[in-house]
């Protein structure tokens, strides 16, 4: 993906829906991304619900990396063969 700039909330959950299609339906939880009326993002997943500022596809992979699951390549498998 070729972006420049911060994602839509909709840009966001696809770059979910991508890792989890790479990785597989374990790896992580399904994200819940909405903009707030401060230009903001909330993000919830399972008992987590946090504001974060919108983000480039870089930067939010390394947050969800970071934040959500571990998205380390040696430590999940892709599905793919």
């Amino acid at each position: 993906m070729d972006h420049r700039g911060p994602l839509t909330p909709r840009e966001a959950e696809a770059v979910v829906d991508e890792l989890i299609e790479r990785f597989g339906p374990g790896s992580m939880p399904r994200v819940d991304v909405v903009a707030t009326d401060d230009a903001r993002w909330r993000v919830r997943w399972e008992h987590m619900d946090l504001v974060v500022v919108p983000m480039d596809p870089d930067a939010w992979r390394a947050w969800l990396g970071e934040n959500v699951a571990s998205l380390d390549a040696g430590g999940l498998e892709t599905t793919e063969s």
